[in-house]
């Protein structure tokens, strides 16, 4: 009994710290914490490119929708 009952405490303070950090998580936003990285950091030169081969895709796919030619397997 007194094992289920440490087991079950335990239980509670986890689920409990796994709550607040999950709250916490929500109101981090990346961009912000991307940009404030400093310029040569690897995670904020992908974040860039990635972000750089969207808007790229999304100007691609414009052009094409433009023209008429739809791509065929297009993924969203």
């Amino acid at each position: 009994m007194k094992r289920v009952l440490i087991v079950a405490v335990v239980a509670i303070a986890g689920a409990a710290a796994v709550r607040r950090c999950a709250r916490g998580r929500r109101r981090c936003d990346v961009e912000q914490r991307i940009d404030r990285m400093p310029e040569r950091s690897p995670r904020r030169w992908l974040f860039t490119n990635v972000r750089a081969i969207r808007e790229n895709t999304e100007r691609i796919l414009a052009a094409l929708e433009r023209q008429g030619g739809a791509p065929a397997d297009r993924v969203e």
